[in-house]
């Protein structure tokens, strides 16, 4: 149970980490 409420923790970061840097490269394609 412990676990399975830390992977989620930890996926989620790593989604903000991998999306950080695309954000701007996207925002710029779409401009």
């Amino acid at each position: 149970q412990d676990t399975s409420s830390y992977i989620p923790l930890i996926i989620s970061q790593l989604i903000d980490i991998i999306n950080r840097p695309n954000t701007p490269k996207t925002l710029l394609e779409n401009t």
